[in-house]
């Protein structure tokens, strides 16, 4: 998608957002890196359509034993989302 905001220039935006995990796929979605090397992957849908949006959130962690990275579920969302905004706080909140 393009949108012309003047005559001679235009902003793209992706409205793209796939993550992919192993075997599983979740579809706009949000990735948040925070600056004490946490990973988490927050709400997203079953596919581009939003049919079913999902309200889980998960922590992308390194498994020692393994060595692979493992999504490690964490407290729910009370509602479903997929393609959202989001801010985190100073404290990492």
């Amino acid at each position: 998608m393009q949108l012309n905001l003047f005559n001679n220039s235009s902003l793209e935006f992706k409205v793209e957002d796939v993550f992919k995990f192993q075997d599983s796929q979740f579809f706009l979605n949000k990735i948040v890196n925070l600056p004490n090397d946490r990973i988490f992957v927050i709400g997203g849908a079953e596919d581009f359509n939003c049919k079913k949006a999902f309200n889980t959130v998960f922590e992308l962690q390194l498994n020692n034993s393994t060595n692979n990275y493992e999504l490690v579920p964490k407290a729910n969302m009370l509602l479903a989302r997929a393609a959202f905004g989001c801010v985190v706080y100073p404290n990492f909140t």
